[in-house]
């Protein structure tokens, strides 16, 4: 029978004893994170503790915890040594390793109640099977699930950019859940702090590694958020920021700290390099809009009068033209004088992605500067951005609203010469009375 007790600790059912207390027991701080979403008791044996081992459940220790809650700024390279990746094995599935991840990680990390745990596990089997597919060619796909799969429990600068990029692909499919708009901010912000971070300590081989696939999901991520590119806010604090922002991969690979030969992303640097050295020799129906093209930067050049770059009298508007022209050959149909099918091609892909890294510095000057040679090879780029087919969930929108941006700028502008005039009449086939999205 229980022993009722007043406010004063006094027996208030005729019965009298010591009320009751509860047992001292020993906390374990660092039992696995199976043991931790159960609430169970870990008795911490490595490789898999006797709880995991009885419920044929995974089983795996991060020494990434202090004092119970996780260090974000815990080294790559500690961690791969210290802690057992996630290995899906036995009766263990996917979906169950990634729950118990998340079960322990939201509460050591105290997630606000944004979104249920099911939800992120939700999220990561959407991520694996859906979004992975729009970010990347198929080997970086591969490198990308790789990292993703093993490491993510471990290394929060994997996790949060892979949980905001697909709640924001699930709202633009569709689910119009005010849950994952949130959860898709939330974790921007905590991978964009957590990026940042890393980018000034990286020493480990796996830390440059790990932090090439948040690279390629932030930068998906910046072509959704909602500030303008080429004419924004004259108060913004990031005004004309996003070549730099998106050629953010690419300076990953030219750091002289990344050495290619020791890297897990070698396959993928060397589809990159193949496609880049191949790239000039492509023929297509376009040779006669590259011509045109390459006669306006030509004679914009000239017309700037004496513009010396690094000692040398150099044309800032061919490296952007060059990096334009394979897919330009490739798409533009002379007959109908319209840039034709999507881009389909992981060629066509990784060229124009490349695209920003490949603008110098006098050139994005130019463009803050509006000037319209500059103007017109963006739009360009923007117009074959809108073409690609794979991922236009996170790079449509910001497409033809930047095109029209410049069209509509190029158009009000007092007339140039008549090359000039037919290129603007190409941009316009993408970009005039296009609607809304």
């Amino acid at each position: 029978m229980w022993i009722q007790y007043d406010y004063q600790n006094r027996p208030i059912n005729g019965l009298t004893g010591p009320p009751w207390t509860r047992r001292p027991h020993k906390k374990s701080r660092g039992g696995c994170q199976e043991c931790k979403r159960r609430r169970i008791k870990c008795d911490e044996e490595r490789p898999q503790c006797g709880q995991c081992m009885a419920s044929s459940a995974a089983c795996c220790y991060s020494k990434s915890t202090r004092n119970g809650r996780i260090d974000h700024h815990a080294d790559f390279d500690d961690i791969s040594r210290s802690a057992s990746p996630l290995i899906l094995e036995g009766k263990v599935s996917e979906v169950d390793v990634f729950e118990a991840a998340i079960d322990s990680i939201a509460d050591m990390q105290g997630w606000p109640k944004i979104a249920s745990n099911r939800t992120y596990v939700e999220l990561l089997s959407h991520f694996r099977n859906q979004t992975v597919t729009t970010i990347s060619s198929p080997t970086g796909q591969e490198i990308i699930l790789s990292y993703v799969t093993r490491f993510f429990a471990l290394c929060p600068v994997l996790l949060h950019p892979v949980l905001a990029l697909t709640s924001a692909h699930l709202t633009s499919v569709g689910a119009q859940s005010h849950h994952l708009q949130v959860t898709s901010l939330y974790h921007t912000q905590l991978a964009l702090n957590l990026y940042n971070f890393k980018l000034h300590r990286m020493r480990a081989r796996q830390e440059r590694d790990a932090v090439i696939a948040p690279c390629l999901i932030l930068t998906a991520l910046f072509f959704t958020s909602g500030e303008p590119w080429i004419f924004p806010d004259p108060e913004s604090p990031n005004k004309l920021a996003w070549p730099t922002l998106l050629s953010g991969l690419w300076l990953l690979f030219q750091s002289p700290e990344f050495q290619p030969n020791e890297s897990s992303w070698l396959p993928f640097i060397r589809e990159s390099q193949i496609i880049v050295a191949t790239a000039p020799t492509r023929a297509g129906p376009g040779e006669c809009l590259v011509r045109l093209l390459h006669d306006i930067v030509t004679e914009s050049h000239n017309h700037l009068g004496d513009e010396f770059l690094e000692g040398e009298r150099t044309n800032s508007y061919l490296p952007a033209l060059h990096a334009l022209a394979p897919v330009l050959k490739a798409h533009f149909d002379p007959d109908t004088k319209t840039l034709g099918g999507p881009c389909v091609d992981v060629a066509d892909f990784v060229s124009l992605m490349r695209f920003p890294s490949h603008l110098c510095s006098e050139f994005i000057k130019r463009l803050s500067e509006h000037d319209n040679t500059a103007l017109l090879l963006v739009g360009f780029w923007f117009a074959l951005v809108a073409q690609l087919q794979h991922c236009q969930w996170w790079c449509l929108r910001r497409a033809l609203t930047e095109g029209r941006a410049i069209y509509s700028c190029l158009s009000k502008a007092p007339p140039i010469n008549w090359k000039f005039d037919q290129a603007l009449l190409v941009l316009s086939s993408v970009f005039a009375d296009t609607p809304s999205i």
